[in-house]
């Protein structure tokens, strides 16, 4: 009898164990932290502000953490954005957003929204990553870009989940430049750095600052029309550290959707 019951609770141990194994398995991501869906970082420095290089160590930490899909991008602006000598990140859609966000005080970011009032600390990032990053993406992105000596051309395609619960009634899409490897001036507290290294800062917009319409009306599996968008190169930019930024959100509330993108 004893011998019986044994043999029962065994294999009802054994048996859990690969169910246990199977999702395990099933759930793995080589970083636990890893996310899911894009989720993206507006973060607003300037190479005068003497606080800011803690925020780009910060954003460098925060990638390590939560992997490839946390999306950055370095916004110059405002009064601490101004040029040191010639040398100046600072664009017109980089001030336009701060405004527009009503940011007050360097550094500040706000992750998957462009809502008024939306940036926070530095010390508040990582907590909001982690509120978005880890649904499943309603919208996955396929995004190109070439080059040639003048201009760059960008192509987006866009197709919505075949489980996608509801509806989205009026998205707006956001098509930015940045660059990377810009070498330049930064303070860093007192002390000025000549060649203190920038990376992820926008450059320009293809469609304004706060972006277009997308899609209204987006149901699952549905799939969206490929658009295409062109902007002129600049001479102070270096054609091999660009790349387009692409980001998705509600018109209604200015946050972002459930996206993956991809960079292709």
């Amino acid at each position: 009898m004893i011998k019986n019951i044994f043999s029962v609770i065994l294999t009802l141990f054994v048996a859990f164990s690969y169910m246990g194994c199977d999702k395990i398995e099933g759930e793995y991501r080589e970083n636990a932290d890893e996310l899911l869906s894009t989720v993206v970082l507006f973060e607003f420095t300037g190479i005068r502000c003497p606080n800011c290089p803690d925020a780009h160590i910060k954003v460098e930490e925060l990638k390590t953490q939560f992997g490839k899909n946390l999306k950055s991008i370095a916004i110059h602006s405002n009064a601490f954005g101004d040029p040191i000598g010639s040398f100046l990140l600072q664009t017109q859609e980089g001030n336009e957003l701060l405004s527009y966000l009503e940011v007050n005080g360097l550094p500040q970011g706000s992750v998957n929204s462009i809502k008024k009032g939306s940036t926070t600390e530095m010390g508040d990032w990582g907590s909001n990553i982690g509120k978005y990053g880890y649904k499943s993406p309603d919208l996955e992105l396929n995004i190109e870009h070439s080059l040639n000596d003048t201009s760059i051309m960008v192509t987006i395609n866009g197709k919505f989940d075949e489980n996608m619960i509801g509806i989205y009634d009026d998205l707006q899409i956001g098509v930015y430049l940045v660059e990377s490897k810009i070498e330049g001036g930064q303070y860093n507290g007192t002390t000025l750095i000549p060649d203190y290294i920038h990376n992820h800062v926008l450059r320009s917009s293809f469609n304004g600052f706060l972006g277009e319409e997308y899609v209204k009306n987006a149901t699952a599996g549905m799939e969206v029309d490929e658009l295409k968008y062109y902007l002129t190169l600049k001479s102070n930019w270096n054609k091999e550290n660009i790349e387009p930024f692409v980001f998705v959100y509600k018109n209604e509330n200015k946050e972002l959707i459930p996206f993956k993108v991809n960079y292709n």
